[in-house]
């Protein structure tokens, strides 16, 4: 009979784990083997992956939009069309969008880092459950302690910071 691993988080101390048959209600753990906690890995680690993909692939894909926008004007030129005569005194407005755009980057990009770090979190929480001998080398163990999971929201801020500064500066050189 095949088991599926619930992981539920109680408070930020303690992490319990349900183990539930197909068919039978709720099971008492005492103890959980090492076999359900290795299996409860293997799909969070499916789940880190995806999100991790799917974060970065998010980014870039708002990063790059935003630069396009703001650099429309100068693009059209070379891509063999024009800006309807509409906008074409008013290029401010090309830089003022992509600032726009970089906000909704910002909020989109921080709220899948804030997903990638409760995954990995709770990762590292079933690692933790593991007897020693198949904890993994962490690099909290090493001598320079900057993991805290918040080194996710480096990238994406450093990226919505060039694309103010570009936007600034394009709105100024105009």
């Amino acid at each position: 009979m095949s088991k599926k691993v619930y992981i539920k988080k109680s408070n930020k101390e303690e992490t319990t784990i349900k183990c539930f048959n197909e068919f039978d209600s709720i099971a008492e753990t005492e103890e959980l083997s090492n076999e359900i906690l290795l299996k409860a890995m293997s799909v969070y680690i499916t789940e880190f992956i995806h999100r991790d993909k799917h974060m970065w692939n998010q980014n870039y894909r708002f990063f790059f939009a935003s630069l396009v926008v703001m650099f429309l004007p100068n693009l059209t030129k070379k891509l063999g069309f024009e800006i309807p005569g509409v906008f074409s005194n008013v290029n401010w407005i090309f830089p003022t969008l992509g600032m726009v755009l970089a906000l909704v980057f910002l909020y989109v990009a921080l709220g899948l880092a804030k997903r990638f770090k409760a995954i990995s979190k709770t990762y590292c929480n079933i690692i933790d459950m593991l007897p020693k001998s198949l904890h993994r080398v962490s690099i909290e163990d090493m001598p320079i302690k900057f993991v805290n999971h918040s080194h996710v929201y480096v990238m994406p801020i450093a990226m919505f910071v060039a694309l103010m500064v570009t936007g600034i500066i394009l709105i100024i050189s105009l």
